[in-house]
C-alpha cells in the first residue's frame, strides 16, 4: 500500500519538493520540518541574498542520500512487518482435498503475532521466491479443463496423447499417480523405487493386476489396465550403486523418447534437485517432457531425508533451480492452499518443538514452504500463442 503523508506538492523552486515523493512512498513528517527549519535559519543568516550558501547546499545535498536511506530501509521494515491481506479460497464453498489450480490462499498466521522462536530474513526471501514460481497462472480455458486428483493438477489438453509413456520415480506402497496415468489417461507406466520393500509394495513387487483391460480395475487396490513395468532402482544425478542401491538417471530413461512423448513424476525426498539441474542443462530433454508433477523438498537432505540443510547457501541454489523450471514449463496447480488449512502455527513467545521453530524457507506471513507438490505441464501444449515454439 503506498500512500503520501503530504498528498501535496512543495512550492516551485522549493528544495525540499524533490523529497516528498520518496522510493518508499513514505515521508518522515519530523524530518521535512527539521530541513525546512534548517534552510529558513540559513536564509536569516543570508539577508539581502537570493541565494544560499555554497556550504549551506553542500549540507542539504549530503543530507539527502541518507535521507533516502533511511526512509527506505524504514519501508521495507513496515513491509516486512505488515500484514498481508485476507484472502478466500476461489473454491469456497466446496473445496477439493487436493492440488488446486490459481493463485493459493496463504493468509498469515491469526496468532497474534510472529508464530516462530526466530526470524530470519533470508528464508522469507526464498520463500516468497518459491511462493511466486509455484504459484499458477495457467487459465482452465488454456487446459481445455483440469482434474484434480490427489497432490497433482492435470492439464486435460496436455493429456490426450496415449501414444507415450508415463515414467514415475518414487513409488511407496501404492502409486496413485501411475494408476491414474493408466486407468484415465490411457497410458503405460514406468515405476521405480530403490528404499520400499517390494513385501508391502504390489507395484514394485510385480504383483499389481497388469495390463487388464479398460473397465477392469476398481479403486480399493493397486491395479493396472495398462501395462506398467517396475524396477528396484532409484532416481540419480548419475548413474551409480550406493549402499547396494542402483541409481540410474533421468536422461538415460529419456534417451530414446521423442519430443513431448513422457510424462514424468517425481517423489524422490530431496534427490530431485540435481536431477532437474541436469535436466534444465539440456533443452531436447526438457522438450521431451509432456507434464512434470513433483514433490519438491526445500533444504532437505536426501540422505536423512529431513530438513537438515539448514545454510542460504544449499536452500538458495534449489530455489534458483525451481524458478528455472519456468522456461520450459509453467504451473497448474499445487498443494500450498491445502496444506496451509492444516497449518497450526504457535503462539508468539512459544518454545514448544517443532511448531515454534522457524522453518528454513517460509512466507511472510510465516507459513513453511519447504515440502508440497506441484504441477506443470509443457508450455509447447498450452492454447496461449505466447507458450508455442516460434
Amino acid at each position: 500500500r503506498r500512500f503520501l503523508l503530504y498528498h501535496y506538492p512543495p512550492p516551485s523552486g522549493s528544495l525540499v519538493m524533490g523529497l516528498h515523493r520518496l522510493e518508499s512512498g513514505h515521508v518522515y513528517p519530523v524530518v521535512l520540518v527539521a530541513l525546512v527549519a534548517f534552510l529558513a535559519a540559513a536564509s536569516e543568516t543570508s539577508k539581502g541574498s537570493t541565494c544560499i550558501s555554497r556550504e549551506t547546499l553542500d549540507a542539504v545535498n549530503e543530507s539527502q542520500p541518507a535521507l533516502l536511506q533511511r526512509n527506505a530501509r524504514a519501508g521495507n521494515e513496515q513491509r516486512r512487518h505488515a500484514p498481508e491481506e485476507e484472502c478466500v479460497p476461489t473454491c469456497m464453498p466446496n473445496c477439493p482435498g487436493s492440488a488446486r489450480p490459481g493463485k493459493p490462499c496463504l493468509p498469515p498466521a491469526n496468532v497474534g503475532g510472529w508464530p516462530y522462536m526466530t526470524r530470519t530474513e533470508w528464508r522469507t526471501e526464498l520463500g516468497e521466491r518459491i511462493l511466486k514460481a509455484a504459484t499458477a497462472d495457467v487459465q482452465e480455458q488454456d487446459c481445455g479443463g483440469f482434474h484434480l486428483f490427489g497432490d497433482h493438477v492435470f492439464c486435460l489438453n496436455a493429456m490426450k496423447e496415449t501414444n507415450a509413456m508415463a515414467l514415475s520415480y518414487g513409488i511407496e506402497r501404492r502409486d496413485r499417480w501411475s494408476e491414474k496415468m493408466s486407468n484415465l489417461f490411457h497410458v503405460p507406466s514406468q515405476l521405480y523405487d530403490c528404499f520400499v520393500d517390494p513385501d508391502d509394495s504390489p507395484p514394485i513387487a510385480n504383483t499389481a493386476p497388469n495390463g487388464v483391460g479398460a473397465g477392469a480395475c476398481v479403486d480399493d487396490v493397486p491395479c493396472y489396465e495398462m501395462p506398467y513395468a517396475s524396477k528396484r532402482s532409484c532416481l540419480g544425478a548419475s548413474a551409480a550403486w550406493i549402499d547396494g542401491r542402483q541409481y540410474e538417471t533421468l536422461e538415460s530413461h529419456l534417451l530414446d523418447r521423442g519430443p513431448l512423448s513422457t510424462y514424468v513424476k517425481m517423489d524422490v525426498e530431496g534427490s530431485e534437485w540435481d536431477v532437474l539441474d541436469h535436466l534444465l542443462k539440456h533443452e531436447q530433454l526438457q522438450n521431451k517432457i509432456r507434464t512434470l508433477d513433483m514433490e519438491v523438498h526445500f533444504g532437505f537432505s536426501p540422505d536423512t531425508q529431513a530438513a537438515t540443510l539448514d545454510g542460504k547457501g544449499p536452500v538458495t541454489r534449489e530455489v534458483e533451480i525451481f524458478e528455472r523450471l519456468a522456461k520450459t514449463f509453467r504451473v497448474t496447480g499445487s498443494t500450498l492452499e491445502v496444506y496451509h488449512e492444516g497449518w497450526r502455527p504457535g503462539k508468539p513467545g512459544c518454545t514448544e518443538r517443532p511448531n515454534c521453530v522457524e522453518p528454513s524457507v517460509h512466507t511472510a506471513g510465516g507459513f513453511g514452504v519447504s515440502q508440497f507438490a506441484v504441477s506443470f505441464v509443457n508450455r509447447q501444449l498450452l492454447a496461449s500463442p505466447t507458450d508455442r515454439p516460434a
